[in-house]
């Protein structure tokens, strides 16, 4: 619920007003939150590679790496 809540903050930023449906923020977190508890999904190895892709930074990238491996 935090990290969702961030990600609001972080789609709304700049705007007056919040947007009726999730955006970039909202879906990503949604989606990796997701994918990390959802062993048996067969679209979570696609969704976590995905994500670990757009982190630049190795040692973030390496942390995200160890914390959402099973």
């Amino acid at each position: 619920m935090a990290a969702l809540a961030v990600a609001d903050e972080l789609d709304a930023l700049g705007l007056r007003w919040r947007p009726s449906a999730p955006r970039f923020f909202c879906r990503t977190t949604r989606d990796v939150c997701h994918a990390i508890v959802a062993i048996d999904d067969p679209k979570r190895t696609a969704i976590l590679r995905k994500h670990l892709e757009r982190i630049d930074d190795p040692r973030l990238r390496r942390a995200f790496q160890a914390a959402a491996s099973e």
